[in-house]
């Protein structure tokens, strides 16, 4: 599969507890606008690492994209070793059919007939109007979740087929007899494939990832490699407190200021 899966990954948002302080996380959500409550939960799994480092519970890396948490691991461990946010329980919406089903027989077609899982490009404005329509889109509790096909039982893919003639890498977080895994629900990141749903023997529903996703999303910088330009943050406070005056600005900009002045 010939892929950017870095377009997959773009708004994604790595927080380094480890290395960084608090300050320095602050700072960061100046620029980015992240959500209060996501400031507030890392500011207690920060509080929580730092106050016990020997603890493999507490995670260093926190993957974000909007206001959700994709997932969490330890520096130096790889893909395989993410704990996910959420996204292991995929909820539909009750409405999913309503979106035009002849468009989903064209995607399915394609998967079996083309050996890749992209789209080709005669299908995206196909896709793009499918999603597009107020009443056709599936909603999802997670915003990176965009899109899903129901494979159906006549044309549902083994997943030896999928890994070997597709060339797809898929990963399971637990060890599973996969042989008898056939493909049930493929679910959409922006055109890209990112989750497969898999139904065994017994009918059970299984769920793998994309790995080129996983090593795409590991491989995003840190809030600390990004190195946040200081200057760049105080001018925008500023710049602020011209407009509104100082009593409009947030804590979390009030707080940085602090901290800015205190530094100098």
């Amino acid at each position: 599969m010939n892929s950017n899966y870095a377009l997959a990954v773009s708004n994604v948002v790595c927080i380094d507890l480890l290395n960084s302080s608090w300050e320095e996380i602050q700072n960061y959500f100046i620029i980015s606008n992240s959500p209060k409550d996501i400031r507030i939960y890392l500011k207690n799994i920060h509080s929580a690492l730092h106050n016990d480092l020997s603890n493999e519970e507490n995670p260093h890396l926190i993957y974000l994209e909007e206001n959700f948490i994709i997932g969490t691991k330890r520096n130096k461990q790889n893909y395989s070793h993410f704990q996910l946010g959420g996204l292991e329980i995929l909820s539909k919406n009750i409405n999913t059919k309503a979106i035009n089903e002849t468009f989903f027989e064209i995607v399915e077609l394609s998967i079996v007939g083309i050996n890749c899982f992209e789209l080709p490009p005669k299908l995206l404005d196909c896709f793009k109007i499918a999603f597009n329509k107020p009443n056709g889109i599936s909603r999802y509790a997670t915003k990176i979740i965009n899109a899903h096909i129901q494979v159906s039982d006549l044309l549902a893919i083994p997943l030896s087929q999928l890994t070997e003639d597709y060339n797809v890498g898929i990963h399971f977080f637990k060890k599973l007899y996969t042989s008898k895994l056939i493909l049930k629900d493929v679910y959409y990141k922006d055109q890209f494939p990112l989750i497969f749903v898999f139904k065994d023997a017994d009918n059970l529903e299984l769920m793998g990832w994309n790995t080129e996703y996983l090593i795409a999303l590991q491989n995003i910088k840190t809030n600390k490699e990004l190195s946040i330009y200081t200057g760049a943050n105080v001018d925008k406070i500023l710049d602020k407190i011209n407009k509104v005056g100082l009593i409009n600005i947030d804590e979390e900009e009030m707080t940085f200021l602090n901290y800015y002045s205190k530094s100098l």
